[in-house]
């Protein structure tokens, strides 16, 4: 019987050290196997299997991607392979710029305009991060999500009609989390969306395409709403304007 069993954890950080464990099974003594063994990007280590042996390599990865993990053992008689893959990913820091969009206007967070019942976009970004996951939540109920590959480039996360028709009337407090597998906690910040009745907060009388901060648009049935980022987890926090 000839082989190899290698492990390797499937995921690791950035900069981490990753330790990868391999053991020769083998059985002739015809001498000991040449073995490469290569890490996906571009490092290549030379060792000597042996019956039973078992031997470990440590090695830091220094940008994030999926990277092939290949060992192969080779002799004049015999040539053995084994394979893994490992997804090296960089922690998601704070929330960068939001931005929300709807309709044909464009608003920063804390001041983004909506009427009831019409979808609009989330633009969003963090500071450092990959392989990001971003959902939004109200209190458990997943609204939507996002998977993208690069968190430190803007993109749009969409709530549809029938995402903002679910809300019903009223205020509610959203919640915006990025994550990924290797950042704990995740990162988090409130949204929170405001109606044109209902809400503490005084409203002010609106212009003509309804972009005064803290107004209400004119919509048929007379309600609008409003979405504002008050504070994220890293302490950061926004205000509407008065």
């Amino acid at each position: 019987m000839f082989g190899i069993v290698l492990s390797v954890d499937p995921v690791a950080a950035v900069f981490n050290a990753v330790t990868i464990n391999i053991k020769w099974v083998l059985d002739f003594s015809e001498g000991d196997l040449t073995c490469s063994i290569s890490l996906g990007d571009g490092h290549v280590i030379y060792q000597h299997g042996k019956e039973g042996l078992e031997s470990s390599v440590v090695h830091i990865y220094t940008h994030p991607n999926s990277f092939l993990v290949a060992v192969e053992c080779t002799s004049h008689k015999v040539q053995v392979t084994a394979q893994k893959i490992i997804s090296v990913q960089e922690p998601v820091m704070a929330f960068g710029e939001i931005k929300c969009h709807a309709e044909s206007l464009s608003f920063n967070a804390t001041n983004c305009t909506v009427l009831d019942g019409e979808p609009f976009q989330l633009q969003m970004e963090v500071k450092a991060g990959s392989n990001v996951t971003y959902r939004v939540q109200r209190q458990d109920i997943v609204l939507t999500s996002l998977y993208v590959l690069r968190g430190d480039v803007s993109h749009n996360i969409t709530l549809t009609p029938e995402m903002v028709t679910q809300l019903g009337p009223g205020c509610h407090q959203l919640s915006l989390y990025a994550s990924n597998m290797v950042t704990f906690p995740e990162v988090s910040t409130e949204l929170q969306r405001e109606c044109g009745t209902g809400c503490s907060s005084p409203r002010q009388p609106c212009d003509e395409l309804g972009t005064r901060p803290g107004c209400t648009p004119p919509s048929p049935n007379g309600s609008g709403s409003k979405l504002q980022q008050p504070h994220n987890s890293q302490g950061q926090s926004g205000s509407e304007n008065e």
